[in-house]
């Protein structure tokens, strides 16, 4: 895999963390679903606010991606 953050050293990655954006993942691996890929980008957000704010919010998000996966393969 490759790390979403980079740096030459502890300072560079946790700058890098504070200020850039990763790709997404769909971006570096087409077989990954954009809706997966935007989740993931979700759970990313710097701000706290917009990231999933629970277990449960995760889990059903999850779950709603896994089945329009699903409905997309049929």
């Amino acid at each position: 895999g490759e790390r979403p953050f980079k740096g030459k050293d502890v300072f560079g990655i946790l700058t890098s963390l504070a200020v850039d954006f990763p790709a997404p993942p769909h971006a570096k691996n087409p077989a990954i679903p954009e809706s997966l890929s935007a989740f993931i980008l979700k759970i990313l957000e710097k701000d706290a606010a917009a990231r999933p704010q629970s277990g449960d919010e995760i889990a059903e998000t999850l779950r709603q991606i896994e089945r329009g996966v699903q409905q997309r393969q049929v």
